[in-house]
């Protein structure tokens, strides 16, 4: 309601001259004073940023109530209209092209397609209610600057519809003091309803199918969303981001309603995928488990791991398939109860083991024609049993024992004089040319020798202690010959080899 006392008229301009005609304007009033009232209208036509009077002032004694002020605007395109009581601004529109604006009274704005009304609402603002906007029904109405809407005063609602529709958006504040947009034919049940999918955009129109909430888009926490100190926001195409306080580390965590989690966690210098509960961790790739790491971190692969089997655990298998590829030339599988393999993609396998210096190394390989047990260094090569040394090769390929059956070839250039062999010796050979003499040890059962004479000279074997030697003290060897001499436990049998 606008009301002239005294002095005051009430009058308009418009923000920018016409294109072709200037609007117009009817003003309802009611001539008042204490002993009367007398209704009138009065009719002027705008003269463009110019003010016009729409009003004059009224007569000693009297007051003109104004019941209505319309404006109709007869220009090819959208105009703005102010109006003035006293030259202070008491309302202001934009008014589409053959459309009228009341700004006196709660009286409908009405706004066809692809125009848009403003309205500054006149009075006090604490007391501005049930102001409705008739909407066409494919029209749309934006709202600017109703300065009521942000005073504690206001405990109505507004109210949004459109011509002919039942259904009415409605905002109003909770009890909290947040404002909540619905329909107003649900009772607010649902709150926050922006349009036909119940989305919610942030900064960006919503597109249909992209999701209830949808956000701007964006490369920082600023066009995110805030968990107090923790944000969530996109960093890149088609990557997600979660940020936090500095020095922290970092979870995301996925709970089940009974209490198993697993958590991503970006920690100090380390980044952690695992559970916090007392649960495994499976990783599976198309519906099947192809890691399966249980609670005392013992890890499977295609198979859920045994405790006690080992840190590392592989299905069963006997092929490549099921074992260890090392690059692209290796693989290291179990080939068979209690058997395991290391084969090439082609050519020669080998499995070498190395001290810890890598200086001593021991070799297995095979081929298509070769199976070889080697030391590629200049070492010698051992067999035991039951951690004994059974047998010896050294770096000239002499190979001794320290077993009853052994090998180690002894070879004697002939001199004046006695070799007394000793319990590791096998075969013993004189070469040269002068008279020589083997002491034999002791007639070990099971004890065997090899002797050759290949020298010139006399080659006499004496038996040691009481032994005997095929029932004798002596056995000659003669030049050229050799003999195979068994131990019996006291005497040597001999055969001629």
């Amino acid at each position: 309601m606008m009301i002239l006392s005294g002095t005051k008229t009430l009058t308009a301009s418009l923000a920018a001259a016409p294109a072709t005609t200037q609007p117009t304007f009817v003003v309802a009033y009611a001539e008042v004073n204490a002993a009367a009232i007398t209704e009138d209208t009065n009719e002027v036509t705008a003269t463009g940023t110019t003010p016009v009077t729409v009003l004059s002032s009224p007569a000693a004694g009297f007051r003109r109530v104004i019941k209505s002020l319309f404006v109709t605007n007869l220009d090819t395109v959208p105009t703005t209209v102010t109006v003035f009581i006293n030259g202070f601004p008491a309302g202001k529109a934009t008014i589409g092209s053959g459309l009228s604006v009341d700004l006196a009274s709660s009286t409908a704005i009405p706004v066809t397609p692809g125009q848009v009304a403003t309205a500054t609402l006149m009075g006090n603002n604490s007391g501005v209610n049930n102001v409705p906007f008739a909407l066409s029904a494919t029209a749309s109405l934006t709202l600017l600057g109703i300065p009521g809407l942000q005073t504690s005063g206001i405990t109505g609602n507004l109210t949004l519809s459109k011509t002919g529709v039942t259904a009415r958006t409605q905002t109003a504040r909770d009890a909290s003091g947040n404002l909540c947009l619905d329909s107003v034919d649900n009772a607010f049940s649902v709150t926050q309803r922006f349009n036909a999918a119940e989305a919610i955009a942030c900064g960006v129109i919503p597109t249909a199918g992209n999701g209830l909430l949808q956000l701007a888009s964006g490369t920082t926490q600023a066009t995110g969303v805030a968990h107090g100190d923790t944000y969530q926001f996109r960093n890149a195409t088609g990557q997600i981001s979660q940020t936090g306080p500095a020095a922290t580390d970092i979870v995301y965590n996925v709970v089940r309603s009974t209490g198993e989690s697993i958590a991503i966690t970006a920690g100090n210098g380390s980044g952690i995928i695992g559970t916090i509960s007392n649960n495994r961790v499976l990783i599976r790739t198309n519906g099947a488990d192809a890691i399966n790491i249980d609670t005392s971190q013992n890890t499977g692969f295609q198979v859920a791991p045994t405790a006690g089997n080992g840190l590392v655990q592989l299905a069963s298998g006997t092929t490549k398939a099921n074992g260890v590829a090392f690059g692209a030339d290796v693989s290291l599988f179990r080939s068979g109860a209690g058997t395991l393999d290391v084969l090439p993609s082609s050519g020669a396998g080998q499995l070498r083991v190395f001290d810890s210096s890598s200086v001593t190394a021991v070799t297995v390989y095979a081929d298509s024609a070769t199976a070889i047990l080697s030391v590629i260094t200049n070492k010698p090569l051992e067999f035991r049993t039951n951690n004994t040394v059974a047998l010896t090769i050294n770096t000239s390929q002499g190979v001794t024992t320290a077993a009853a059956n052994y090998v180690k070839v002894r070879s004697v250039a002939a001199s004046a004089g006695t070799t007394t062999l000793d319990a590791t010796d096998d075969t013993a050979i004189l070469t040269g040319a002068t008279t020589h003499t083997f002491t034999l040890p002791a007639a070990a059962a099971g004890r065997r020798l090899f002797l050759k004479n290949r020298s010139s000279g006399a080659l006499t074997v004496n038996r040691a202690g009481a032994d005997t030697i095929d029932g004798g003290t002596t056995l000659a060897v003669a030049t050229g010959t050799a003999k195979i001499l068994i131990a019996n436990g006291t005497d040597w049998c001999v055969w001629n080899a």
